[in-house]
Protein backbone atom coordinates (compact mmCIF):
# COMPACT_ATOMS: atom_id res chain seq x y z
CA UNK A 1 0.00 0.00 0.00
CA UNK A 2 3.05 2.54 0.83
CA UNK A 3 3.58 2.88 -3.09
CA UNK A 4 0.42 3.75 -4.24
CA UNK A 5 -0.67 6.06 -0.95
CA UNK A 6 1.26 8.10 1.25
CA UNK A 7 1.94 7.29 4.83
CA UNK A 8 1.86 8.95 8.12
CA UNK A 9 1.41 8.19 11.33
CA UNK A 10 -2.45 9.53 11.99
CA UNK A 11 -3.78 7.25 8.81
CA UNK A 12 -6.25 5.39 11.59
CA UNK A 13 -7.08 8.02 13.35
CA UNK A 14 -10.71 7.31 11.93
CA UNK A 15 -10.81 3.78 12.25
CA UNK A 16 -9.56 4.31 16.49
CA UNK A 17 -12.65 6.65 17.26
CA UNK A 18 -15.08 3.99 15.43
CA UNK A 19 -14.01 1.07 17.11
CA UNK A 20 -14.17 3.26 20.48
CA UNK A 21 -17.54 3.93 19.86
CA UNK A 22 -18.39 0.18 19.00
CA UNK A 23 -17.07 -0.75 22.51
CA UNK A 24 -18.86 1.71 24.22
CA UNK A 25 -22.44 1.13 22.36
CA UNK A 26 -21.68 -2.72 22.89
CA UNK A 27 -20.33 -2.80 26.77
CA UNK A 28 -16.27 -3.31 27.22
CA UNK A 29 -15.32 -7.04 27.33
CA UNK A 30 -18.51 -8.14 25.82
CA UNK A 31 -17.63 -9.60 22.02
CA UNK A 32 -21.61 -10.46 21.22
CA UNK A 33 -22.28 -6.54 22.44
CA UNK A 34 -19.45 -5.65 20.40
CA UNK A 35 -20.82 -7.21 17.40
CA UNK A 36 -24.48 -5.71 17.57
CA UNK A 37 -22.69 -2.20 18.98
CA UNK A 38 -21.01 -2.88 15.08
CA UNK A 39 -24.18 -3.65 13.67
CA UNK A 40 -25.87 -0.38 15.36
CA UNK A 41 -23.33 2.02 14.13
CA UNK A 42 -22.97 0.89 11.25
CA UNK A 43 -26.77 0.94 10.43
CA UNK A 44 -27.23 4.32 12.45
CA UNK A 45 -24.20 6.33 9.81
CA UNK A 46 -25.56 4.50 6.70
CA UNK A 47 -29.29 5.91 7.73
CA UNK A 48 -27.91 9.45 8.86
CA UNK A 49 -25.96 9.32 5.46
CA UNK A 50 -29.11 7.83 3.66
CA UNK A 51 -31.70 10.44 5.35
CA UNK A 52 -29.56 13.83 5.96
CA UNK A 53 -26.17 13.76 4.55
CA UNK A 54 -22.71 12.20 4.30
CA UNK A 55 -20.87 14.94 6.25
CA UNK A 56 -23.34 14.59 9.60
CA UNK A 57 -23.38 10.74 9.85
CA UNK A 58 -20.51 10.64 11.86
CA UNK A 59 -21.65 13.56 14.49
CA UNK A 60 -25.19 11.48 14.39
CA UNK A 61 -22.75 8.14 15.66
CA UNK A 62 -21.08 10.35 18.16
CA UNK A 63 -24.53 11.90 19.16
CA UNK A 64 -25.97 8.48 19.90
CA UNK A 65 -22.62 7.33 21.95
CA UNK A 66 -23.44 10.00 24.34
CA UNK A 67 -26.73 9.13 24.57
CA UNK A 68 -25.68 5.65 24.96
CA UNK A 69 -23.37 6.72 28.30
CA UNK A 70 -26.06 8.91 29.33
CA UNK A 71 -28.62 6.41 29.73
CA UNK A 72 -26.88 3.34 30.73
CA UNK A 73 -23.13 3.78 31.06
CA UNK A 74 -22.12 -0.10 30.69
CA UNK A 75 -23.01 0.14 27.51
CA UNK A 76 -26.14 -1.41 26.08
CA UNK A 77 -25.25 -4.94 27.08
CA UNK A 78 -23.69 -4.65 29.61
CA UNK A 79 -19.75 -5.59 29.67
CA UNK A 80 -18.21 -8.03 31.71
CA UNK A 81 -18.44 -7.28 35.68
CA UNK A 82 -14.76 -7.29 37.73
Amino acid sequence: MSVMFSIFPEMGDTYLVRSFVVIVLGGAGNYPGAFLGGIILGLTEALAALFLSAQVAPAVSYALMVLVLLVCPQGLFRGRAR
